[in-house]
């Protein structure tokens, strides 16, 4: 299994991360996050709906998604 943590939308505050292509910032949509894990031979476990930082200042700001690989 596999647990992806990342924010919902672009977070400009954190910055790029080192060696991350211009095009790209912390933050994937949770169905984009899907799909490219499906390519890759995963299937989604469950969204961790009660996750400990995922509402700031009363808006959501990031997600827990569990994958696993089927046998």
């Amino acid at each position: 299994m596999i647990a992806v943590v990342d924010f919902l939308r672009p977070n400009a505050e954190l910055g790029r991360p080192d060696a991350t292509p211009h095009d790209h910032e912390h933050g994937v949509r949770i169905d984009e996050l899907t799909e490219q894990m499906e390519k890759a031979g995963f299937e989604l476990v469950r969204q961790v709906n009660d996750w400990p930082s995922r509402v700031r200042h009363g808006r959501e700001t990031d997600f827990c998604l569990v994958f696993r690989r089927p046998n």
